[in-house]
């Protein structure tokens, strides 16, 4: 790796210790820590980070959404953030039904404040069977190196495809429509993202399949099996600079060891 990163994964919903093992085994450094979902301690975004969740509480109305990474996905120069962080953390606007393109500039201008010189891209929540999920890598990922953005029809509308495609196009992304039921693996898109690399659900086959023939590296994890879990391999772990200038005790708020 080109920096010294460490690799932090939680307990999520088990298989912490496998991907863990697959992890040193590929030569990454990698750690288990205490919290459940440490994606949402902190976000990593154009050389800065940003606070989430604090410890091992759940994320909250009070969280600042920009830190709580299962709301964001990061280019090198732009970000993605579902249109589920309004409201969160003050930031919403003192009227009773604002429209959707208000919820959206509410949100790229919280967002600058974090990130100046990032474009800020809002997207629609996904309809998973029937309820909304507020984070969005729950059904879509962004693979930058490759300059790919894959969003999952089993969770999505129609809806939703146009902003991706949309999106996509502004940032010169190939976008890619994937049904994750086809392998019977609940958000098979949930995956850790390095570099030209990705961490995934080993079950996910037609997802291996895909990635490699977009010249994708992949790592395949045994994970249990559940049915609308809470999160997914990239909800448990999340990636720390040793070269940067602030402690990982201090992102994640907790005795992480």
């Amino acid at each position: 790796m080109a920096d010294k990163n460490t690799i932090i994964i939680g307990s999520g919903i088990g298989g912490g210790r496998n991907i863990l093992a697959a992890l040193i085994e590929n030569g990454y450094n990698a750690i288990l820590v205490r919290s459940m979902w440490p994606r949402d301690n902190f976000v990593y975004h154009m050389n800065k980070y940003v606070k989430g969740v604090r410890g091992l509480a759940p994320a909250s109305l009070t969280t600042n959404p920009f830190g709580e990474g299962g709301k964001i996905l990061t280019g090198d120069d732009y970000l993605l953030i579902t249109n589920f962080a309004y409201g969160q953390n003050g930031i919403q606007l003192n009227i009773e039904k604002p429209t959707s393109y208000q919820k959206k500039e509410i949100l790229i201008e919280a967002g600058k404040k974090h990130f100046p010189n990032s474009r800020i891209h809002v997207l629609p929540s996904s309809d998973q069977l029937g309820s909304s999920n507020s984070h969005i890598d729950m059904y879509a990922s962004l693979i930058p190196s490759k300059k790919l953005l894959l969003v999952d029809t089993r969770f999505g509308s129609q809806s939703n495809y146009n902003d991706f495609e949309e999106i996509a196009e502004k940032e010169s992304l190939k976008f890619i429509k994937f049904d994750g039921s086809q392998d019977k693996v609940w958000n098979s898109l949930n995956i850790l993202v390095l570099e030209d690399t990705v961490v995934l659900d080993n079950k996910s086959i037609s997802l291996i399949k895909l990635l490699e023939d977009e010249g994708v590296k992949t790592i395949g994890v045994e994970m249990p099996q559940h049915s609308y879990p809470s999160g997914k391999i990239r909800c448990q772990t999340n990636v720390y600079s040793e070269n940067s200038d602030i402690l990982l005790d201090e992102l994640l708020g907790l005795n992480y060891f």
